[in-house]
């Protein structure tokens, strides 16, 4: 199903014990590790703090060995398969919706410079894999406005203040639509919290989060 050098990959780290984690296993509001019983429907302790403008989070695991280490083949060294992989477990992950009909799946945008550079947009990647294997369009309702240093290389206090004057709404009426709402890491959850307001600002009724890991606080 994928490339030999996943398969291989997968197999060491499935001998080694890893796997994809179960719902039970993080919060379903921002991601968080929590265990089972470590949170509820309204979310766990950090939530508090979070505020997620989301109404739920799935992810592949916390972004640690061997899982990070395939996120930074993906985005730096052109191992863009993983990027199929990552789409096909997600789509696993992800509910059955309520209003299938008029869901749809929203990478988060990455600055043209950037996506000239790498060749790809590591989100459009994954959220095409996830949205082919559920039966949702795939739609980029969103847009970077300026060319920004990556979310990676500022503080925590200014990574807000940078999503804000980063993206953008295309010109779209999303009223009684679901949104997934798609990239490859959560760290603070600035970017994820700005394109979920301009989403709902458009009149989407919901907005959900699929990432493939999440960066413990």
């Amino acid at each position: 199903m994928f490339p030999p050098a996943v398969e291989s990959a997968l197999r060491r780290a499935t001998g080694d014990g890893w796997q994809i984690d179960g719902q039970d296993s993080y919060c379903a509001r921002c991601g968080a590790t929590t265990g089972p019983h470590g949170s509820t429907r309204a979310g766990c302790r950090g939530c508090v703090a979070s505020r997620p403008q989301w109404q739920r989070i799935v992810r592949l695991g916390p972004y640690r060995e061997p899982l990070s280490d395939w996120i930074v083949e993906m985005k730096f060294f052109s191992r863009w398969t993983w990027a199929a992989w990552m789409g096909h477990h997600l789509a696993h992950a992800v509910p059955e919706s309520r209003n299938w009909c008029r869901t749809v799946v929203c990478p988060v945008p990455m600055p043209w410079q950037r996506r000239v550079k790498r060749g790809y947009n590591q989100a459009a990647l994954i959220g095409h894999e996830l949205a082919a294997r559920r039966g949702w369009p795939l739609a980029p309702l969103l847009r970077r406005t300026r060319y920004v240093l990556p979310q990676s290389a500022l503080s925590a206090s200014n990574r807000t203040r940078n999503a804000r004057r980063s993206f953008a709404l295309r010109r779209v009426d999303l009223s009684g639509w679901h949104v997934w709402l798609v990239d490859d890491v959560k760290t603070t959850g600035s970017t994820l919290s700005v394109c979920a307001q301009l989403l709902k600002r458009a009149g989407a009724s919901e907005v959900n989060v699929a990432v493939t890991a999440v960066v413990d606080r």
